[in-house]
């Protein structure tokens, strides 16, 4: 349980919540802005340290079905959204579990997503 503390320390922190208020992250009530950190925290404890839906359940007073759904949501974002991804590996870093080669390559994709973006400016500027 101790991993899954210091876990929720790091998400709730890099949230600007107060990682003092641990209810927010394992309470059932639906605070708004702390679904996603909530849900982050559930599936790095599931995806990096492999935990069982049971042991993440029991943590957080939730389901297995609704741990499920949370690391699904997660899965989502991380399909198209290299952002969140460095976020995502941002935590991990802090909890000293991160692949530099995941990084570099969340990195390069950020960086051809900006550059596209910059060309679509410079092209809307010449209309």
């Amino acid at each position: 349980m101790k991993r899954l503390e210091e876990i929720n320390k790091v998400v709730a922190e890099f949230y600007g919540l107060d990682p003092k208020s641990r209810g927010y992250l394992i309470s059932r009530k639906k605070y708004g802005n702390k679904t996603l950190p909530r849900q982050v925290a559930q599936f790095i404890a599931r995806d990096s340290y492999k935990y069982t839906l049971e042991k993440i359940g029991n943590f957080y007073n939730l389901g297995h079905d609704t741990i499920i759904s949370s690391t699904k949501s997660v899965d989502s974002i991380l399909s198209y959204d290299a952002g969140f991804r460095m976020d995502i590996l941002t935590m991990k870093k802090s909890l000293g579990i991160f692949n530099l080669d995941e990084m570099i390559r969340v990195r390069d994709d950020l960086n051809i997503k900006i550059s596209e973006i910059q060309r679509k400016l410079n092209d809307y500027d010449n209309i």
